[in-house]
């Protein structure tokens, strides 16, 4: 997570592999910016030809949460795949 801040704004930048746009959600309360979301696991390949030996990739609910220095009731998002 990279966290920018300016004088009139900051910018988080999260890389989020795997997820959805519609498993992300960003909540502001109290001065208190969090993101969270769900990672779901990807079906194991099982058949004749292959199967899956090792997978790495962490699953499950996450949440980060953030204390800007200065917090206004404008927000705004984007999510972009690279």
């Amino acid at each position: 997570m990279d966290i920018s801040e300016y004088q009139d704004r900051f910018e988080l930048s999260v890389d989020l592999p795997g997820v959805s746009p519609e498993a992300v959600e960003i909540e502001l309360a109290n001065g208190v910016l969090t993101l969270s979301g769900e990672r779901r696991s990807e079906k194991a390949v099982d058949n004749k030809e292959h199967s899956a030996t090792r997978i790495e990739r962490a699953t499950g609910r996450f949440y980060v949460s953030v204390r800007p220095s200065h917090v206004d009731t404008t927000t705004s998002s984007e999510f972009a795949s690279a």
